[in-house]
């Protein structure tokens, strides 16, 4: 841990790491900035930290805070367990709230945590206010410029704005300006000048965005408003262990894949109308659905993959030399009830996150999944891939990926919940993929394999790699290269 300097705001017993305390000196410099270190390094300490020395130096006395709906209440609680803020979250009826948000500057809070669709509900009321500080997590949701959400954010008045994000940039060059534009309005105020600068254009009449330019050039400008490290250069943890397991299917559960492969649909029970899979994306995720269990159709649950997943829940839960916990992921909300109800035929204990759970419950079930680590009788918690983002699961040292998303950073984000600071300095984080053989899900693994670093060189990656994955999925497994 390193040294610093004592901050009304900030509790005494707060310990940082040394590429924190540079954060922190580096942000206190920038009237504004994007904080994009990889995820598990702290940015919101580093964040409420350089907001506090605003207070310090009487140059704030109020900050906004905007986050997804599920991290409100994880925000509370990391600003309650490391400051002396006094934070108010909005929440309640549209009447209620607006007069929370006329009445915040004299209120005596410092500190107001909106959502991102409560702030474009109720952005004329925000915009009567011009705030000191207005930190931005997750800030990759405001990329495309077009969306209400980013529209609401970048209009936002403020004297000095934190973007938070370890994914800058999940696409496309272009998704950049929108960061920048919050970030430094006046230079950077004209976003078809920026894409003409830095964007490769091609594909249908030239109006698809292909490749980057100019890349020295937008490097520079990245450099000048944007801090970024990784953890292998600033943590001593370590590395993950990632594991793909290859799985069989069940044969009845693949009588019904089979099905759906090559018929394009599938008989439901007790369902005249068969379901239909309209185009090739519906088609795959139908399929990943299967690969799951033929259940969630309201078939009989007969699925190699999760009894793979109850009987590795099962050993990690019973190892009395390994006191750390599991994280079972799926973007699929039936799997997951059905993982659920296996687990609970097993005996196994388990808690469950979902967009189903109350946002204001969320720290409360993850607190209690993580007080049962070294109790004996240890709990899973199944968690929606959906809900990956900003979550601390440190209590954690196994994550199990029933299935995964197609964007590869959007699955280490996943995994980044228990590979951060706090995690274990000497048990390794084990992740462990479930691949279906002979099934979309090869074949995915097959075509992403190469696509893994979203960042390179100017934090891009393939522009086109959405419509190249359709196209790759089309062909037969033995035709992808």
């Amino acid at each position: 841990m390193a040294d610093r300097k004592s901050l009304r705001m900030i509790h005494d017993d707060t310990d940082y790491y040394e590429h924190q305390v540079l954060g922190v000196r580096w942000g206190v410099r920038r009237p504004s900035f994007l904080n994009a270190d990889e995820m598990g390094l702290g940015k919101s300490l580093q964040a409420s930290t350089v907001a506090a020395v605003d207070f310090e130096r009487g140059t704030a006395s109020n900050i906004l805070c905007v986050v997804p709906a599920n991290l409100t209440y994880n925000w509370l609680e990391e600003l309650e367990k490391h400051t002396h803020y006094k934070v108010q979250v909005l929440a309640g009826t549209p009447l209620y709230r607006h007069a929370v948000i006329e009445g915040f500057p004299t209120s005596g809070f410092d500190v107001l945590i909106v959502s991102y669709e409560t702030l474009v509900n109720d952005k004329e009321y925000f915009d009567l206010i011009t705030w000191d500080i207005v930190i931005v997590d997750e800030a990759h949701y405001i990329k495309n410029p077009q969306s209400k959400r980013s529209k609401a954010v970048r209009m936002l008045r403020r004297r000095r704005g934190i973007l938070l994000t370890g994914s800058p940039m999940l696409n496309r060059p272009d998704e950049l300006w929108a960061l920048l534009n919050f970030i430094d309005p006046h230079r950077f105020k004209n976003r078809y000048q920026f894409r003409n600068r830095f964007c490769v254009m091609g594909g249908f009449k030239m109006k698809e965005i292909v490749g980057v330019k100019n890349k020295g050039e937008l490097k520079g400008i990245l450099d000048e408003y944007m801090i970024r490290r990784l953890k292998k250069d600033c943590l001593d943890l370590p590395d993950k262990q990632v594991v793909r397991l290859k799985v069989d299917m069940h044969p009845e559960q693949a009588k019904v894949y089979n099905k759906m492969e090559t018929e394009l649909m599938l008989e439901v029970p007790d369902d005249p109308d068969p379901l239909e899979a309209e185009n090739i994306l519906t088609k795959m995720l139908r399929l990943k659905q299967i690969c799951g269990s033929p259940a969630v159709f309201g078939l009989p649950d007969n699925s190699y993959k999760l009894d793979k997943v109850v009987e590795m829940c099962q050993e990690f839960t019973s190892d009395t030399d390994d006191d750390g916990l599991v994280v079972v992921w799926t973007q699929f909300r039936d799997v997951q009830d059905i993982t659920r109800e296996r687990l609970d035929k097993a005996g196994i204990p388990s808690f469950t996150l979902n967009g189903g759970v109350k946002k204001e419950d969320r720290m409360g079930i993850i607190n209690g999944w993580a007080a049962t680590r070294g109790t004996g009788r240890p709990a899973v918690l199944l968690c929606m891939l959906q809900l990956g983002t900003g979550m601390n699961l440190v209590a954690a040292n196994k994550a199990i990926f029933i299935d995964s998303l197609y964007v590869p950073k959007l699955n280490e984000q996943a995994e980044d919940r228990i590979h951060r600071i706090g995690a274990s300095t000497t048990q390794p984080v084990q992740i462990y993929y479930l691949i279906t053989r002979k099934t979309v899900e090869e074949r995915i693994e097959q075509i992403l394999r190469g696509k893994r670093k979203i960042f390179n060189e100017l934090i891009e990656t393939d522009p086109t790699w959405k419509a190249k994955l359709m196209a790759q999925l089309s062909k037969t497994p033995e035709a992808i290269t």
